[in-house]
């Protein structure tokens, strides 16, 4: 068996193999992680991928997976070879497919071609289905292995230093100087990457149609279209905060139809679509009909995804690392802040949140403090509230017979607040 560029598959090992071929696990663990076998996606010929890092050769020394229930929507392995370096492998959740990891792929682009000082992976190869590995440097190498079966896209990818933020106990000094550190990070971010016309995340585009943003090579050729989060894939750009907000919410329609865990919520279907038919537009009634540029948006600036470093004891300690850039992408400025409040809110201790909304005050970015209209806060906390319970993400989960309906009822009435609430809003002077 041969690759397209006609060098033989097992001239193709792996660096995540050993010498013979065969995967090693040294069962080195370590206090968050558990050591096991990696999933059969691993025996990729992925030594072109990895030169670049690599000048020569390197072998698998271990393979760490992070405890099940910290991983979120993924499957993460912390990865060293026998040189020392160390690697995370990604692999999809079953809810999602290719469009996530090329968002991640062309997000962590970005970030390093406008701000390399931005301590974030550095991506090094992925695969959208399992059996096709793609660099920034070599043609796509298909698998065409009957042995190796279809399985979820992945991202291999440089491991940054530090402990989660989520993980540790600090001092008041501490949070204060980690809030401020981050908020010095977004800020430049802010900055340094362009803004866009459209908003939504990022897609790989091989032709010359439809290029929104060009960073290095073919595979940083990217549009903005459609939205990760709900698989929603459009066609043509979204432009404004209304229609941003439309096609969300008629995603959100969709699932309530579809899904029958919502089944007993069905009824406020008609009460969200006579919302987005009369009241939806005059609450952007004041917009003009492109919004301001959209700006680079991590969309999970979560504690779990800071990580820190403790350099001196005399010193706080440092941000040596931002990670999870899924579902990052281009939004409207207010959006960080939203999910902030609606799907990670408590997750920030105080001191901390406090002092980055300070600093980035300082720095000159709006928060839902200053530099942000209240009633635009408002309006788009209020949706980010709707969009949450119309087709509540997290149930089941360990929810049933009772206490499912019961969950399902308690959003049926975040539903209809929400939208009495916003429909005052629409109707105020």
């Amino acid at each position: 068996m041969t690759t397209p560029r006609g060098r033989p598959y097992a001239a193709l090992r792996t660096p995540l193999q050993n010498e013979s071929g065969v995967q090693s696990n040294n069962g080195s663990t370590g206090p968050e992680r558990n050591s096991t076998s990696p999933p059969y996606p691993w025996r990729l010929p992925l030594d072109s991928a990895h030169r670049e890092n690599c000048s020569d050769r390197r072998s698998l020394e271990s393979i760490q997976q992070l405890e099940s229930g910290n991983s979120f929507n993924n499957r993460i392995y912390f990865v060293t070879v026998n040189s020392g370096e160390q690697y995370v492998l990604k692999v999809n959740g079953r809810f999602f497919g290719a469009e996530k990891i090329q968002n991640e792929v062309c997000c962590l682009n970005v970030l390093q071609r406008w701000c390399p000082y931005i301590p974030s992976p550095r991506v090094v190869a992925w695969s959208e289905d399992g059996l096709t590995v793609a660099t920034h440097k070599e043609e796509p190498i298909c698998i065409d292995d009957n042995t190796a079966p279809a399985s979820p896209g992945w991202i291999l990818m440089t491991r940054v230093p530090g402990d989660p933020v989520s993980s540790l106990t600090l001092s008041s000094q501490d949070m204060a100087s980690i809030g401020m550190q981050l908020a010095n990070l977004i800020a430049t971010w802010r900055s340094d990457i362009p803004t866009m016309p459209y908003c939504g995340n990022l897609v790989f585009r091989s032709g010359a149609a439809d290029i929104d943003l060009a960073i290095h090579s073919n595979y940083d050729r990217v549009s903005i279209r459609g939205l990760v989060d709900g698989d929603i894939r459009l066609a043509d750009p979204i432009s404004t905060s209304l229609q941003l907000q439309e096609v969300r919410l008629r995603a959100k329609l969709a699932d309530l139809e579809t899904n029958e865990t919502y089944a007993p919520n069905r009824l406020v279907g008609p009460l969200v679509m006579k919302f987005m038919r009369e009241t939806l537009p005059r609450l952007f009634r004041e917009t003009t009909l492109s919004d301001p540029r959209f700006v680079f948006t991590s969309y999970d600036l979560a504690p779990r995804n800071v990580l820190i470093t403790r350099l001196s004891d005399n010193e706080p300690p440092k941000i040596t690392g931002i990670v999870d850039f899924e579902f990052a992408g281009f939004f409207p400025a207010v959006e960080e802040f939203v999910n902030d409040f609606v799907n990670n809110g408590g997750d920030w201790p105080g001191p901390i949140y406090t002092s980055y909304l300070d600093r980035l005050q300082e720095l000159g970015v709006g928060t839902p403090r200053k530099g942000i209209e209240q009633s635009v806060w408002k309006r788009e906390h209020l949706l980010g509230r709707l969009l949450d319970d119309i087709a509540p993400w997290w149930l089941p989960g360990p929810f049933d017979g009772d206490e499912l309906a019961d969950k399902l009822a308690e959003c049926r009435g975040v539903v209809e607040s929400t939208i009495r609430e916003l429909e005052a809003m629409a109707s105020s002077p």
